[in-house]
């Protein structure tokens, strides 16, 4: 397909990405909202194992969103309220944590969960989402349980504004 064939239907990047977030939330959405619902931190784990599991079986459209999805500035509104309620469900799980550090824990489990960690799980490493999903899982478990036991890292850094590099 050609980038005028696709600017027909799309009039710039921001529609394109809506219409392929759309078509992923439209493959997938039945099948995610069935998996453990997102009421507590402890179900992060079990629903972006279904999440990772359930990518593989429409890789090509999931691809597709990672790779438009990767730039923060064409964030779809789905992502932004997906990162959104990760960070609602981290400063709900430790209110003692102040909202710097509970923004980094949301923005390691939010990265972790990603499309372009399923993505370069799949295509880097040849492991497919019914394989990392679980690996994903444990990881996530295990910093949940880390942040629980006060095991965050000491970070002596002040915080960036957004965009800037260190």
């Amino acid at each position: 397909m050609s980038q005028p064939t696709i600017y027909r239907h799309f009039p710039d990047r921001t529609a394109l990405l809506r219409g392929i977030s759309a078509r992923v939330g439209e493959l997938i959405g039945e099948r995610w909202w069935t998996s453990p619902t997102l009421e507590t931190i402890d179900d992060i784990g079990p629903r972006f194992e279904a999440l990772f599991e359930v990518s593989d079986e429409f890789a090509v459209e999931v691809r597709a969103e990672a790779l438009l999805n990767a730039d923060p500035r064409w964030y779809s509104a789905e992502t932004q309220q997906h990162s959104a309620g990760i960070l609602d469900l981290v400063a709900d799980a430790f209110p003692d944590l102040d909202g710097r550090r509970q923004a980094q824990v949301a923005g390691l489990l939010r990265c972790l969960g990603s499309s372009q960690s399923w993505l370069r799980m799949r295509e880097e490493f040849g492991v497919p989402g019914v394989e990392s999903g679980p690996l994903l899982r444990w990881a996530i478990d295990t910093l949940i349980a880390a942040v629980r036991n006060g095991e965050l890292p000491e970070i002596d850094s002040a915080p960036q504004p957004h965009g800037d590099q260190p």
